[in-house]
Parts: C-alpha cells; sequence; structure tokens
C-alpha cells in the first residue's frame, strides 16, 4: 500500500539524520510513550518540505489519510510530520471532518505533541469552522490535561498571525475562563501562552481578565501575562 510506503521513507529518512544524543534530550524535554528517533528540528522541516511536495500531486483526501496513519504510528517525529505536513495548508485542513481531527489526535501524552496539534491542527481547524466551539469546549473540562491543554493552544492559532488568525477575544477567553482555575502545570503553562498572545491585540480586554480572575488564575500566570503587558516580553 503506498501509505506504508511512504511513512516507512519517512522513517528511514529520520533515521539518516538522528543521533543518539538528540534521543536523549528529546526524551528528557517531553516524556512521552511514543518511540523517539532523535531529529533536530531544522532536519525535520526538511522532510516535512520535501513530503510537501510529494503530496502536492495528491488528491486532498489521500493525503488526509496519509496524516492520520503517520500520527497514530507511535513514532514522535513522524507525528510530528503529519502536522507539519497540514500546517498553514489551510485549504487542505478545511477539508478534515471532525473524525479525521479524533484520529489525528489520538495520540496525544506530552506538551510538544499537544502544542504542534493545537497549533498547527485543530486551532486552524476551529477558526474554519471544521469543529465548533462546543466540541472544544469538551476538551476544556476533559479529565485528560493533555485535551485540556489543546483547548488553550487551539485559542493560541485564533491570534497567530502565521496561522492568519485575526484574533478571537470571545472565544479565548471562553476557553481561559473555563480553565482559570486549573492548577495543572501544563494547564497553566498553556494559559499563560493564550493570553499573552491575546494581549499582543487586546491588551486591555487581558487586564481585565485578569483583574477579573485574580483569585483563580495561578500565579505564574499573573506573573508571566503581566510582565508581557508591561514589558512586551515573557521573562526578564
Amino acid at each position: 500500500m503506498e501509505i506504508n510506503r511512504i511513512i516507512t521513507d519517512t522513517i528511514n529518512s529520520l533515521k539518516e539524520v538522528s543521533s543518539p544524543e538528540r534521543e536523549k534530550l528529546s526524551g528528557w524535554y517531553f516524556p512521552t510513550s511514543m518511540d523517539v528517533i532523535g531529529v533536530k528540528s531544522e532536519d525535520l522541516k526538511t522532510i516535512i518540505r520535501d513530503l510537501r511536495k510529494t503530496l502536492s500531486e495528491y488528491e486532498s483526501r489521500k493525503a488526509i489519510e496519509l496524516c492520520i496513519e503517520m500520527s497514530a504510528c507511535g513514532i514522535f517525529e513522524v507525528q510530528q510530520v503529519a502536522f507539519g505536513i497540514l500546517n498553514r495548508n489551510f485549504n487542505l485542513i478545511s477539508q478534515l471532518e471532525q473524525r479525521d481531527l479524533q484520529l489525528l489526535g489520538s495520540v496525544m501524552d506530552n506538551w510538544a505533541s499537544t502544542d504542534s496539534f493545537g497549533v498547527q491542527v485543530s486551532g486552524p481547524a476551529w477558526r474554519l469552522g471544521v469543529i465548533n466551539d462546543r466540541e472544544v469546549n469538551e476538551w476544556s473540562v476533559s479529565p485528560d490535561r493533555w485535551w485540556r491543554r489543546i483547548a488553550l493552544v487551539s485559542t493560541v492559532a485564533l491570534n497567530l498571525k502565521s496561522q492568519k488568525g485575526e484574533g478571537d477575544v470571545e472565544r479565548t477567553l471562553m476557553i481561559c475562563d473555563t480553565l482559570a482555575a486549573d492548577k495543572d502545570d501544563m494547564v497553566v503553562k498553556a494559559m499563560s501562552w493564550a493570553l499573552r498572545e491575546l494581549s499582543k491585540r487586546f491588551p486591555s480586554e487581558v487586564r481585565q481578565f485578569l483583574s477579573d480572575n485574580d483569585d483563580r488564575l495561578a500565579s505564574r500566570v499573573k506573573r508571566e501575562v503581566t510582565r508581557k503587558l508591561v514589558t512586551g516580553r515573557k521573562n526578564g
């Protein structure tokens, strides 16, 4: 089957540029149950770019099916390739179905996967109407910390210019409000990110949100977002 061949070729390409040092670093940086080959981000981007050229001649459904198979194959870097193929390919994302998103997000057990998925796939899919507010709200109340994080990271894509986000105060703060009292570290860090990204365009609304939720938000969120509002930086 051609999909299996492409996945095998992709794995081989990844292994050619892998290193034990990178594999060890990755395992420490984002612990995951998936296999990790150990590939630098610049090498990963090259493989994604080359594969996107190959897939440009494929019909959309076939490309989507390939991404689904890649994302669920149990290898972290192959999952990243799948998300990279979809990244900023808004025509392809607009043709996703709700079930496709569930399958693409079937293996989520670390922050690197959730952040790639949220920014590159689920956030743009939300903006394009592939999924709706109700579905993202369901993620925000999930018992799974990673899906709660994805709900917040998906709002980042609504506000990122690189993802053609035009800024969405209402939906961003809707998710932030639901998770304002969540003290899970992975959720807290995503909350800070979501509010800092929104603050670039809507600082007054973010200031008001901080004030209204002072007793619910984690100290880290208040500190980092306030610093961003005052200095334009997260740290320092």
